[in-house]
């Protein structure tokens, strides 16, 4: 039943946005420390030149990177028990041999401060498996 006394509704025109701002500004500041850390981490790192690509995601809560081997689900459970990392292969989510060596990294959970140590890990299992 539609109640006419509901002040925020009427006190924010019927809109989320009010209520969404600080929301979207928390997952911006996740997404900006991810694609800063990924930027110090991997880009710099001259044996990972040209070899290794992301997106800049718009929204969502995801970032796909693009590695120069396959990625499989071995590989990701390898990934999260020796460095403490999770991350999923795309291929999980697309029949199209094109994503196999595409990882989905999520950042809405994971606490801004452990950003930057997550890709440093993350590294660490991809200058292996390059070596």
């Amino acid at each position: 039943m539609w109640n006419n006394d509901d002040k925020w509704d009427r006190d924010n025109n019927y809109s989320i946005n009010s209520f969404m701002k600080e929301k979207l500004l928390h997952y911006k500041e996740k997404r900006s420390t991810l694609l800063k850390s990924l930027d110090d981490v991997l880009y710099k790192k001259k044996e990972f030149k040209g070899k290794i690509s992301w997106n800049q995601p718009e929204g969502g809560f995801f970032l796909i990177l693009t590695l120069p081997f396959k990625f499989d689900i071995d590989m990701a459970e390898e990934c999260a028990a020796e460095n403490g990392v999770i991350c999923v292969p795309i291929s999980l989510f697309s029949c199209n041999k094109k994503y196999k060596n595409q990882i989905r990294i999520s950042f809405s959970y994971v606490n801004c401060n452990d950003i930057y140590e997550g890709c440093v890990r993350l590294a660490k299992y991809i200058d292996r498996q390059l070596t």
